[in-house]
C-alpha cells in the first residue's frame, strides 16, 4: 500500500510506502503513549504534593495542639503538685498536734493521778473495715485517695483523743469541786492562834451553869483573818443575835458552816468564796468575853461536832 500526500496546487505529491506509514504510526502511537505517561505522572506527582502538604498542614496542627495540651498538662500538673504538697505538709501539722495533744493528755492524767489506762493517749483508736483497694500508684505516692484516708484517719484520733480530754477536763474540775467544798482545817489564818473551847457542854461564860456549847472556839488576835474551811455561797453576813457579826456559808449536800463574832464581815450574801477566802476579821462582837472565832459545822440544820472536819486532812 502507498500514500501520495500533494504538497500544493501544482500537483507536486509525496508517496509514501507501506513501511514508512507503519513506522509514523508507530511512532505517533509511541507518542501519544509517552504523553499519556507523563501527563499520568505529572497528575499522580501533583496530588502527592497536595496530598504531602495536607498531610503537613494537619502534622502542624497537631504539633500545635499537642504543645498547648503539654502546657496546659504542665500548669495542672504544677497546681497538683502544689496542692499535694500543701496538702502533706497540712497533714503533718496535724500530726504534730496530735502528737501535742497526747504529751499534754498524759501530763494531766498524771497530774490528776488517774489509773492511765482509763485515758490512755498512747493507743490508736479502736477502727475497722476492709482493705482499701489501691493500685500500684496510689499505695507509694501521696495520691489524693492516700491522703484522704490518712485524713479520715487521723480526724478519728482527733476526736477520741478530744472526747478523752473533755472526760479528763470534767473528771479534774470535778476532782476540784469536790476538793473545794470539802471542808477541813481551822477557820483562821493566826498560825499563833489556839483552841479556847471545845464542842459539848461546858460552863456558860455568862450565865454560870452547864449548857451546849454546839460549835468550837478558837482564841486569835483581834483583825486577824477569817478564812472559809471550803468552797460555797455565803447565806448570811451580818449581825445575828447571840453570834454577833455572822458569816453562814452553804457548802451544798446540806452542809453549812458558821463563823461567829466577827469584828468585820468582809463577804455579802450570795458571794461565792472559795477555800481559804478571807470572809471576816476576828471579833468580839455578841455574848463574847473576847477576840475569838466561834465555829459550827451543820448537817441538816443541826450543828455537829466540828472536830472531824477540822482535823481531817484536805483533799
Amino acid at each position: 500500500m502507498h500514500l501520495i500526500v500533494v504538497k500544493n496546487r501544482y500537483g507536486d505529491s509525496v508517496t509514501f510506502s507501506g513501511r514508512i506509514l507503519i513506522a509514523i504510526a508507530i511512532l505517533a502511537l509511541m507518542l501519544a503513549l509517552s504523553g499519556a505517561a507523563f501527563l499520568f505522572k505529572f497528575t499522580e506527582q501533583k496530588n502527592a504534593i497536595l496530598n504531602y502538604q495536607n498531610v503537613a498542614d494537619e502534622n502542624q496542627q497537631l504539633k500545635l495542639q499537642l504543645t498547648q495540651y503539654q502546657d496546659e498538662m504542665l500548669v495542672q500538673s504544677n497546681a497538683y503538685s502544689n496542692h499535694v504538697n500543701a496538702f502533706g505538709v497540712r497533714l503533718a501539722q496535724l500530726q504534730s498536734e496530735v502528737t501535742r495533744i497526747n504529751a499534754l493528755g498524759e501530763r494531766l492524767v498524771s497530774v490528776a493521778g488517774i489509773n492511765a489506762e482509763e485515758f490512755n493517749f498512747a493507743n490508736v483508736p479502736a477502727t475497722g473495715g476492709p482493705e482499701p483497694e489501691l493500685d500500684e500508684f496510689e499505695a507509694y505516692t501521696c495520691s489524693p485517695n492516700v491522703l484522704t484516708g490518712e485524713m479520715e484517719l487521723l480526724d478519728q484520733a482527733i476526736s477520741s483523743q478530744s472526747e478523752q480530754i473533755r472526760l479528763l477536763s470534767q473528771f479534774i474540775e470535778d476532782q476540784e469541786v469536790l476538793a473545794q467544798s470539802y471542808i477541813s482545817g481551822r477557820p483562821i489564818a493566826d498560825k499563833k492562834g489556839w483552841l479556847s473551847s471545845y464542842y459539848g457542854k461546858r460552863k456558860d461564860p455568862f450565865e454560870n451553869k452547864i449548857a451546849m456549847h454546839k460549835g468550837v472556839d478558837y482564841a486569835a488576835k483581834d483583825g486577824s483573818d477569817i478564812i472559809s474551811t471550803g468552797a460555797g455561797v455565803v447565806t448570811w453576813a451580818g449581825p445575828r443575835y447571840g453570834y454577833g457579826n455572822l458569816v453562814e456559808i452553804n457548802h451544798g449536800n446540806g452542809l453549812i458552816t458558821r463563823y461567829a463574832h466577827a469584828k468585820e464581815v468582809i463577804v455579802s450574801t450570795g458571794d461565792i468564796v472559795e477555800k481559804g477566802s478571807v470572809v471576816a476579821l476576828v471579833g468580839s462582837t455578841g455574848r463574847s468575853t473576847g477576840p475569838h472565832v466561834h465555829y459550827e459545822v451543820l448537817i441538816g440544820g443541826k450543828q455537829v461536832n466540828p472536830d472531824k472536819y477540822i482535823y481531817r486532812d484536805a483533799l
